[in-house]
């Protein structure tokens, strides 16, 4: 699955679940000196780790339709982990609210639909609140660890021809040089 798929599957889940009142972003667009910030609370998504590929791959082997050739569908788990952050009021309610429905299964089966998901752990909701220049902000953060599926489609087409060149030695130690050219006929 692609990473931008993921990431738009977990924005998708949070604008369902959060009030209409929070904004829902990727981190990279709110930090850094000069990123603008959202007025209102909002809620950052960023992935921190991943993919981590869990066990080997699988390969699924079938002939194509066109000149017989091969095609292969290599399927494997990876692992993620997604780090949420909540700024402003009531941002450790809002983790809370997150973290609950993620046990609900009509958005548990969002997540799976949009990104073939899979929830394998749910952090703590952490109060992570400070000061900042511009005085105190209200913070917390939750990480959840899913896994996703990887898929790759791939296809070897037939081999239409094969040129040799090199030597020879025959059981009485006699060299050939050889040239040939074998082609489909």
């Amino acid at each position: 699955m692609k990473h931008s798929n993921i990431i738009q599957a977990w924005l998708d889940y949070c604008n369902q679940v959060l009030p209409d009142e929070w904004t829902v972003t990727r981190a990279e667009e709110v930090t850094g000196k000069d990123a603008p910030r959202p007025q209102g609370p909002y809620v950052t998504l960023k992935i921190i780790s991943g993919p981590r590929k869990i066990t080997m791959d699988d390969e699924l082997r079938f002939n194509g339709k066109e000149n017989g050739s091969r095609n292969f569908n290599l399927v494997g788990q990876r692992a993620y982990t997604l780090s949420i952050k909540a700024f402003r009021a009531g941002h450790n309610d809002v983790l809370s609210e997150l973290s609950t429905c993620l046990d609900d299964p009509d958005f548990y089966e969002l997540l799976k639909e949009k990104a073939c998901i899979a929830i394998t752990n749910k952090g703590d909701v952490l109060d992570i609140s400070g000061v900042l220049d511009t005085g105190f902000e209200g913070r917390s953060s939750l990480d959840i660890f899913f896994n996703s599926s990887n898929n790759k489609d791939t296809g070897v087409g037939l081999i239409e021809g094969v040129q040799i060149k090199g030597e020879l030695e025959t059981d009485s130690g006699k060299v050939i040089n050889t040239n040939a050219d074998i082609n489909k006929e």
